[in-house]
């Protein structure tokens, strides 16, 4: 293969992106990023590099990894972005790099499988007697997809009630026993990878498949000489789902689920007395949601008691099911698989109900309208993602829009357990002109955000800045509770709501752009990866500074440890995370060097209190007002420019 151009021939005045790409801006950041990549490509150390918004990072990253012949992997951190790149940027630069096989490789909740598609098929004949539209629709496409992957079927929605009853986990995939192990989508995804040169995942691959080498079992995902994190500020977070341990409602059910479906085919005592067990098991679960109470999470202390007799219970189920599958079990591969899967959900089940001493991990529940999750959780990960750094040789680049505090990386090299380990840091700034394209407002006269009358003095302001901004804005929560307050307050607005939740999140996005005047409500995931550009967003408010929950467990946890060792929690978890956070969210604002905004921080806490310096220091360099009249005075010069200077995010 020959070599490819280096960064300046593409990035560069005079390189390929300039000339061919319409619109293309040059950007000192993003070259100087590609070439700081480039220089450190080959040898054993950890790139950490913020890259402002505008920066181009995606560009910039790929320009160099598409330079080697050697095995290169990127994890971003979402599916939507993994398909955006895999589809989008990454042929598109190859078109001038030189083609390379590549490869697209996402979890396996994401691909069909034929088996339980055929099992699904059967029990609706046998048990339902009546045909399913999703159902139907999924069996006609699967007679012509080429890869399975689910997020290309779009006649069924995306978090509709059959897929996970189409695909399969760890738990039931039957392996090599499997009649269809031929037509595997699963299987032929990973050989692609095993082929390709450069392989697309995403964190919580990386992540699941670390888990399984680390026990033993199989390595999905290759080895790499270049490893890329896309959206590495999620890192932490993502690996400590993976470290600790769960079960859910859900999978329990399944387990009944497939279990009646594979009984069914035994006769006698075995198939009676499995029966029986199997109703106890929803008996149980629907006993212990009832016995947890309201929806919510917590520590599992809380619960403990209330739910110790039907827990017990559920244990005794599991074991006298794996007992009766155990008799069956040489029947056939269904069974035998299903039977180690009982097995284990029963020695999961007693681990998780042992109370224990904390060691390092906080034990907690989560119950939502009908099911429930116990879980374990490590209070930190950084030894865990160390080991796995050094055992990995080459270079390791982790990006991302929010990184450091303040220019400093600290906080995050911590999380990580990368101290004292081969590391290069950069802040690439944004090219963006904040100071012209941008005011940041903070409103007069809000009480503070824990008084009950907080929200209710919120609204009429928001209606204001409504007023002026014409819609054409994202309205950001740190709480569900609070989004659904605002869609009650807002509801006769003159501008159309668009509501998380209400539609898939492409759609709601797309459809807010098309309108051109929509108000978008959020929380969560609007507060990052999303991207809006040109007049149908000037003004985005947050309800205040994202401070985790004192309620979450897992957070709660973190902060006695740090009081434990004798360090100041909000100034070494509380505030980093909150400022982490609200970066993501401030991002959403300005996505172009042509868009124009108001960022609004209701919180009056950013004026008030002490530590509110530090946090505007890590915000954009934004002129500030906390006049409504200069915000009124802000779009009216806005569009006093019309064309020439349209707003957006």
């Amino acid at each position: 293969m020959q070599s490819s151009p280096d960064p300046q021939d593409i990035l560069g005045a005079q390189g390929l992106l300039a000339q061919r790409r319409p619109g293309f801006e040059v950007r000192a950041t993003q070259l100087a990023m590609s070439e700081m990549i480039q220089r450190h490509l080959g040898q054993t150390v950890t790139l950490l590099i913020e890259a402002g918004t505008g920066t181009g990072k995606t560009f910039a990253y790929l320009v160099p990894a598409l330079q080697r012949a050697a095995k290169v992997m990127i994890a971003t951190g979402t599916r939507h972005l993994q398909d955006q790149l895999f589809h989008g940027d990454l042929p598109y630069l190859m078109q001038m790099t030189g083609h390379r096989p590549s490869a697209l490789l996402k979890g396996r909740a994401n691909y069909l499988c034929h088996h339980r598609l055929a099992q699904e098929v059967e029990f609706y004949r046998k048990e339902v007697r009546e045909t399913f539209a999703d159902l139907d629709k999924i069996r006609r496409w699967a007679s012509h997809t080429e890869d399975g992957d689910i997020n290309t079927m779009t006649e069924v929605a995306e978090d509709a009630e059959i897929w996970p009853r189409v695909t399969s986990t760890t738990d039931n995939c039957l392996g090599a026993e499997c009649p269809h192990i031929e037509q595997c989508f699963i299987n032929k995804a990973r050989q692609r990878a095993m082929d390709a040169d450069v392989v697309v995942i995403n964190h919580h691959l990386f992540f699941a498949d670390a888990a399984v080498r680390d026990e033993g079992f199989a390595e999905l995902l290759p080895q790499v000489d270049l490893l890329i994190f896309d959206e590495a500020h999620q890192l932490p977070d993502v690996a400590s789902r993976f470290y600790g341990q769960s079960i859910s409602a859900r999978q329990i059910l399944d387990l009944v689920r497939d279990g009646r479906v594979a009984l069914q085919q035994e006769g006698g005592a075995a198939r009676a007395s499995g029966e029986i067990i199997l109703d106890h098991l929803r008996q149980d679960l629907a006993a212990i949601r009832e016995a947890m109470g309201t929806e919510g999470r917590g520590t599992f202390d809380q619960v403990a008691d209330r739910i110790a007799v039907g827990a017990a219970l559920l244990g005794e189920h599991l074991q006298a099911l794996t007992a009766i599958l155990a008799e069956v079990a040489a029947s056939g591969a269904e069974l035998e698989r299903l039977s180690e899967r009982c097995q284990s959900l029963a020695g999961d089940w007693q681990s998780l109900l042992q109370k224990g001493d904390g060691g390092g991990e906080v034990h907690w529940f989560e119950a939502s309208k009908t099911g429930f999750i116990l879980g374990r959780t490590p209070l930190h990960v950084d030894a865990d993602i160390r080991a796995l750094r050094q055992s990995f040789a080459g270079t390791w680049v982790l990006t991302s829009a929010t990184l450091a505090i303040d220019g400093h990386f600290d906080y995050f090299i911590a999380q990580m357990g990368l101290q004292d380990l081969p590391l290069q840091q950069q802040v690439f700034a944004s090219p963006f002109d904040y100071g012209r394209q941008s005011l940041l407002y903070v409103p007069r006269g809000l009480p503070q955000p824990n008084d009950a009358h907080y929200y209710a003095a919120l609204w009429p302001e928001i209606r204001r800045l409504l007023d002026l901004s014409q819609g054409r804005a994202f309205l950001l929560f740190t709480s569900h509770r609070a989004l659904r307050e605002a869609e009650k307050a807002l509801q006769d607005l003159p501008f159309p709501l668009f509501v998380q939740g209400r539609q898939p999140r492409h759609r709601l996005v797309q459809d807010f752009k098309e309108h051109g005047h929509g108000v978008l409500l959020g929380t969560g995931s609007f507060w990052e990866g999303v991207d809006v550009q040109g007049e149908a967003l000037s003004l985005v408010v947050i309800d205040r500074i994202p401070f985790t929950s004192p309620a979450d467990p897992l957070h709660e946890a973190r902060i006695q440890a740090e009081k434990a060792a004798a360090r100041p929690a909000f100034f070494t978890l509380q505030l980093p995370e909150a400022i982490m956070a609200l970066k993501q969210g401030v991002g959403r604002l300005i996505r172009s060097s042509q868009d124009r905004g108001v960022m609004v921080i209701a919180d009056p806490r950013l004026v008030q209190q002490p530590y509110a310096q530090q946090i505007l220091q890590a915000l954009p360099a934004m002129p500030r007002t906390r006049e409504r009249e200069r915000v009124g005075e802000f779009f009216r010069r806005m569009q006093e420019e019309g064309d020439d200077a349209p707003v957006g995010s």
